[in-house]
This record gives structure tokens, sequence and C-alpha cells, in this order.
């Protein structure tokens, strides 16, 4: 059956039927990008996360550093003021 041979009921269905299935592909691209949108707004709040954390992480080793160096300075100081305090003894 061609185009031509369809009553005009017919072809008004189908444009009905034509019209309805756009604008729910309509709607369907509205939520993807909708969803696109929360992703990428996602995204970036995980790349700031990422970054205070890997801020945070660099200031915590230099602590560590810092810290380690104390305590072998520390650990020096203990061994010279034992090594002094033995050498008087003997």
């Amino acid at each position: 059956m061609a185009v031509d041979d369809k009553s005009p009921s017919d072809l008004q269905q189908k444009l009905e039927e034509s019209i309805n299935e756009r604008e729910e592909l309509h709607q369907q691209y509205q939520t993807m990008e909708n969803d696109l949108v929360t992703a990428k707004m996602a995204w970036a709040q995980l790349d700031l996360e990422n970054d205070e954390l890997t801020v945070n992480m660099k200031k915590a080793k230099q602590q560590l550093r810092v810290f380690s160096s104390k305590v072998t300075q520390l650990e020096i100081e203990l061994v010279s003021s034992r090594s002094v305090g033995t050498e008087g003894s003997g």
C-alpha cells in the first residue's frame, strides 16, 4: 500500500504517532542531557576533592619528614650523651 493509497485519517494517525514519538525522544534526550550535566558536576567535585586530598597528603608527608628529622636528631643527641657518660666512667 503506497502512501497515496492511505486515507487522510490513517495519515493523521501516523502523524500523531510520529509527533508523540518525537516528544518522547525529546524527553529522553533532555533527561540524558541533564544526567550528563549532573555527571560532569560530580566529576568536577571529585576532581576538587582529589586535589584537596593531594595537597593534604603532601602536607602530611612534609610534616612526617620534619618529625623524622627531629627524631633522628634526638637519637643522635641520646647516643652522644650516652657515649660522653661512658667515657667519663671508664
